[in-house]
């Protein structure tokens, strides 16, 4: 998304290259979860202007055009056996997620990508096992929203937000889970080094300011976690 967006963020002519795209970073994480056709019509009315109008539906275009080479390049990597499906997971989230479901956690993945392509995902890099039907993306319409779907979930199983722990890397599940008084734990991975124990800075300082109730860089010994975090 930044790739695609930078030629359309406006830059003031004594601003530096670097700073400029740290400031679309900062621009596109604050709103990170969002569906992301809403994000792009966010985008095009914030920086579009009536001498240069921006597209939506040309961004998103482009958005996929590119997010599907990267996809058929890591499927292609995965399927060959070039690499394992636990390379583009965050360092530790298997064990995670072992731990909790053999503690008899509910487990469920919200996701502002498209339904179908969170589908996908999921089973190429063999984690459909922790969540069966649990699985939420977004839809072409754009009414997806990751309020409804928490709601949805807690609701048909007659839970309260304040048994809701959520792990996420966007400030939309964080907004969304601490107005509901449940448990965020922000992810700010370092998706340069995955397990460098490092978080990345530039995610911990908007995460933070969504609220987040605990910011860890990945899933490094789970059970230690899960300790800090509920104390059992």
């Amino acid at each position: 998304m930044h790739g695609v967006l930078l030629a359309h963020f406006p830059r003031s002519e004594d601003e530096p290259a670097a700073a400029h795209g740290e400031r679309l970073f900062d621009e596109i994480y604050a709103h990170n979860g969002v569906p992301t056709i809403d994000y792009m019509q966010l985008f095009a009315r914030r920086f579009g202007s009536p001498q240069k109008p921006l597209d939506s539906a040309c961004l998103l275009a482009s958005y996929n055009e590119h997010l599907e080479v990267a996809i058929t390049e890591r499927k292609a990597l995965i399927q060959s056996g070039a690499a394992t499906p636990e390379s583009f997971i965050v360092h530790g989230a298997v064990a995670l997620l072992q731990l909790l479901q053999s503690r008899g956690v509910e487990l469920a993945v919200l996701s502002g990508t498209l339904q179908h392509r969170v589908e996908e995902e999921a089973a190429l890099l063999d984690l459909s096992k922790f969540f069966g039907k649990e699985i939420y993306g977004s839809t072409a319409d754009g009414r997806f929203t990751k309020r409804a779907a928490f709601e949805s979930f807690l609701a048909t199983r007659g839970l309260r937000g304040a048994q809701l722990l959520s792990f996420g890397d966007g400030a939309v599940e964080i907004c969304e889970t601490k107005a509901l008084d449940g448990l965020a734990v922000a992810v700010a991975s370092d998706e340069h080094h995955n397990g460098s124990g490092k978080p990345d800075v530039r995610k911990e300082r908007s995460l933070l300011a969504a609220g987040a109730d605990w910011v860890i860089a990945d899933y490094r010994d789970p059970a230690a976690l899960l300790q800090t975090l509920l104390g059992a």
